[in-house]
């Protein structure tokens, strides 16, 4: 493959819901551009995105490709993201670093989930967007209807084709910037005919497209308001204009399995989408400052680590996009994030699974290298000395977690150097030892994801490791008052042990925390001693009294005492201040304190009645609900001990329409028979000690 400039290269993100194609319209294009001379499957196993077992085990990509083709003097850099919301994190990358979202859209379903996380996310970073109904070479599609739904859901679509026939037959498009007939070929070619009938209905479009076009731009909509026309000249300008401003978003269709549509597709990202000497998708950040970062090839070099990928026999590949300069084999460079240098020892350009050697990549290009020694996703490579930074991809918060714990205590620490090495290739999961809890909980965007993380382990590591649910983390505080005097008096010959305090216990305001009082008067008890006291009841707090609980909220004061001459030791009162805190707790009308979050779930208008009745029976509390285009947005607070594996349940219900977000949001008392509960299984586990 030949070097290219920022003006010939296109970098496009293919995303959307699963099932809509975008695999089979990556592999179309590799056919139609020729990296390779047979169209694969997903269920022959054989596509150029989809080359992982765990993808051919599961049917449905889970990592985002890169697929670099040239086809008619342009370079497409196209990444194939999964459409199953659980690998978010793998479309958020592919967004982040490609000029053009390419947006495949179901004629049967229309605008699903990952079609809404999609487009939230070119609002909060905008970028030209094209829609592609794909597959319209099956029955029963809806076109016209889910065209509307488009339209309703997103402001700027504009349908810039329609088919003339759908189903086996789909091979003839109408096209509204031609003002033709496409007709297409086996091989993905296509012959132009005359509207014919179609003639009224094309040239009424065409007039809404030049009225759209106009409305894009002050000084097109002064010409167009004036003589009722744009020139081609006006008309194409403006197009290319508000396409990358985001401002007019294409409707286009094809039928990837039959190669039909693709070409057409192809040549309007050539002529009317720009490229990354026209689109600054990447941003640099120097403190809080976050500017754009042209793609300048006389720059200084510098890259963004976007994905990486250990692959048995060959290590650690690392994809990146040149922000600026030039990329060579042998060049020397430093990792921003740990400050470790790096030399590029090999360039590849890549197709799926397929690499060849390329001399050098500019600005604006993607490519891949090898054997890096120290660098993993999200980090910057630039020249010694420099301080270029990449503005790194933002990973969605985790919406589930689970305990895991290896089958065998010897495998420990092989499965925490695993997940930590999957965390390198993919930020978009947590993992952590709770010490809280006493387990290790990781934390993801559903079930799914968690699942392949965990069969990775076996087959990398050869750990079999186990989800359970996590434990709660309830807080212990009280709600009344309590007086203790306690003598902790220990004599066993020799030097004894004596500690006397007498201290008053009471509620703090919620969240204020533990605090320790002194009202000792006279000398009663020293001020070491004070404090050994109070590094007693700390002990105490961590450990819980009622349920094994970390206890909050509180405030002791120690208003008097005893010491012994002899037999008073710091030991003595730090048990003495022990037995008081338990005596003064379980005195003090305690209670348990449970985590409530806030959940908002999007759900589409007919499954709202089940996904409400489901929160409410989670003990949810309703907050409110708003529009969001045809889905509704449900606000709750719901405790987090029913919120437990929430994400395949609310998949489930809704029939993988629904999404939701959470965060915690704070602590209130648990009901009695909650609490009674926790209380009965804490004893219970005791007992069995």
């Amino acid at each position: 493959m030949k070097v290219h400039t920022a003006d010939t290269i296109r970098n496009i993100a293919l995303v959307g819901h699963e099932s809509t194609g975008k695999t089979l319209f990556a592999e179309a294009v590799s056919m139609i551009a020729g990296s390779i001379t047979r169209m694969g499957s997903i269920e022959g196993n054989n596509t150029q995105s989809d080359y992982s077992n765990f993808e051919h085990d599961r049917q449905k990509s889970l990592y985002a490709s890169l697929l670099q083709n040239e086809w008619q003097g342009t370079k497409y850099n196209m990444i194939d993201a999964p459409g199953f919301s659980d690998f978010i994190g793998e479309t958020k990358t592919a967004l982040h670093v490609a000029d053009i979202a390419m947006v495949l859209v179901s004629p049967v379903n229309g605008p699903e989930v990952m079609t809404e996380l999609v487009m939230e996310t070119l609002d909060d970073n905008p970028r030209p967007c094209l829609f592609v109904f794909n597959a319209l070479d099956k029955d029963h599609t809806r076109l016209d209807e889910q065209m509307q739904a488009l339209k309703d859901s997103y402001k700027g679509v504009a349908q810039l084709q329609y088919p003339l026939e759908v189903g086996e037959g789909f091979k003839r498009i109408v096209d509204i910037l031609k003002q033709k007939v496409l007709v297409f070929a086996e091989d993905g070619s296509y012959s132009e005919e005359d509207l014919g009938a179609e003639a009224d209905t094309v040239e009424e479009m065409r007039m809404a497209l030049v009225e759209t076009v106009a409305e894009s731009d002050d000084e097109l909509m002064e010409k167009f308001l004036e003589e009722m026309e744009l020139s081609d000249e006006d008309f194409q300008r403006g197009l290319a204009s508000g396409i990358a401003s985001g401002s007019i978003r294409p409707v286009f269709v094809s039928a990837a399995r039959k190669l039909v549509g693709i070409g057409r597709i192809l040549e309007v990202l050539r002529d009317d989408f720009p490229g990354p000497d026209k689109a600054v998708t990447m941003h640099r950040v120097k403190g809080d400052e976050v500017t754009p970062m042209p793609a300048d090839a006389a720059g200084s070099p510098a890259f963004f680590v976007f994905k990486t990928v250990n692959e048995q026999h060959v290590g650690e590949l690392v994809y990146f996009r040149v922000a600026q300069g030039k990329i060579t084999v042998g060049l020397d460079l430093v990792n921003q994030t740990t400050l470790s240098p790096e030399k590029i020892g090999s360039l590849f350009s890549v197709v799926g699974k397929n690499r060849s050697d390329i001399s050098e990549l500019v600005a604006g290009d993607m490519g891949c290298t090898v054997k890096l020694r120290d660098t993993c996703t999200n980090q910057t490579l630039s020249l010694k000395g420099s301080d270029i930074v990449v503005q790194q991809i933002q990973f969605p918060d985790p919406v589930m977690r689970t305990a895991i714990s290896p089958a065998k205590d010897e495998d420990e620490e092989k499965m925490s150097t695993g997940l930590i090495q999957f965390r390198r290739e993919d930020p978009s999961f947590q993992i952590a030892p709770d010490p809280e809890l006493g387990q290790t909980i990781l934390s993801g965007q559903g079930d799914q994801q968690l699942k392949l993380l965990l069969d990775k382990l076996q087959a990398r590591f050869g750990v079999q490791v186990s989800m359970e649910k996590p434990r709660v983390p309830y807080r212990e505080t009280i709600t009344g008052n309590s007086d203790v005097k306690y003598r902790h008096k220990k004599q066993s010959g020799g030097a004894g042990q004596f500690g006397e305090v007498w201290v008053r216990f009471a509620p703090n305001e919620r969240g204020a925390g533990f605090e320790f009082k002194s009202e000792v008067v006279g000398g009663s008890v020293t001020v070491p001693f004070q404090q050994a006291t109070e590094k007693g009841m700390l002990q105490v707090m961590k450990e819980g009294v009622i349920a094994g609980c970390t206890v909050v909220d509180m405030v002791a004061t120690i208003y008097d005492g005893k010491m012994h001459p002899v037999d008073s030791k710091e030991i003595a009162f730090q048990i003495a201040g022990r037995e008081a805190f338990k005596q003064g707790f379980r005195e003090a009308k305690p209670i348990l304190l449970e985590p409530i979050w806030h959940v908002e779930v999007k759900v589409p208008d007919e499954y709202m009645g089940d996904v409400m009745g489901d929160l409410s029976s989670r003990r949810g509390k309703i907050l409110g609900m708003d529009a969001a285009g045809k889905y509704q947005l449900i606000k709750a607070l719901v405790p987090l001990a029913e919120l437990y594996q929430y994400s395949t349940t609310l998949r489930s219900m809704t029939q993988g329409r629904a999404s939701h977000r959470r965060r915690f949001d704070h602590y209130e008392k648990c009901p009695p028979d909650v609490q009674a509960k926790v209380i009965e299984e804490y004893e219970a586990e005791r007992n069995k000690e």
